[in-house]
């Protein structure tokens, strides 16, 4: 059933019909072209995004306290995290998940325990992200605990940016509704930057990324006070 909340978000509560049970063969995180999502093809960029961060690296980032909410941004290596939430978290019912990602609420929407709300909007095919001022207004109503970010690229004087200007007015509603900014980005994206700024870099709080990070750039963010995960 989807129960909507408001006209521009909508909470999943069990698609399969019964909210709380678990979908058929969830174990598997099944997913339409589910493999394709790990070696995407970046349609602004032209070529296939490898993941250098894998998923069971990431995952224990997101933790079962009580009553958690998290923000999951659109991308490859955030799909890779929400592809990666062990299985106890998902079922335990104090997780509350928040994205405009049609890819995660096709993988997350449906488990046990998790509260979803999907935010609406106008639909970016490219992305399979709702973007617009329906995405940006639903997003100002809520607030989370941490949102996990990815990115087309991270550096030190344009900080965290992408390529897609109605994506990054989206990412920054993100951010403002978050507590925590958590970055996901795989190595090579490190001192790259991307077409529109999304957060400056001292202004996030934590980088997980991979062992191919550049150590200078690595000791850079930590005397800026961002905390580095290497996974």
């Amino acid at each position: 059933d989807l129960a909507a909340v408001g006209s521009d978000i909508v909470l999943l509560q069990g698609i399969d019909g019964q909210r709380g049970s678990q979908p058929a063969g969830a174990e598997d995180h099944a997913l339409p072209d589910a493999q394709a999502v790990g070696q995407r093809h970046d349609p602004i960029l032209g070529h296939a995004d490898v993941l250098g961060v894998s998923a069971p690296a990431i995952a224990p980032h997101v933790e079962a306290g009580d009553d958690d909410r998290i923000i999951l941004d659109a991308g490859t290596t955030v799909f890779q995290l929400a592809r990666g939430i062990p299985q106890p978290i998902l079922n335990a019912g104090n997780l509350t998940i928040i994205s405009a990602s049609i890819q995660v609420v096709l993988e997350l929407g449906r488990w046990k325990g998790v509260h979803f709300i999907l935010v609406g909007g106008l639909y970016l095919p490219d992305y399979d992200i709702a973007v617009g001022p329906q995405a940006i207004g639903s997003l100002s109503a809520l607030t989370a605990d941490k949102l996990f970010l990815g990115s087309d690229g991270l550096s030190l004087t344009h900080g965290v940016t992408t390529a897609n200007v109605l994506q990054a007015e989206v990412d920054r509603a993100m951010v403002a509704a978050a507590t925590e900014v958590i970055v996901l980005e795989d190595s090579s994206k490190l001192g790259s930057a991307g077409l529109t700024p999304i957060r400056p870099v001292d202004r996030i709080h934590r980088l997980i990324t991979d062992e191919g990070a550049p150590p200078e750039f690595v000791e850079e963010l930590r005397r800026r006070g961002v905390e580095v995960v290497i996974c």
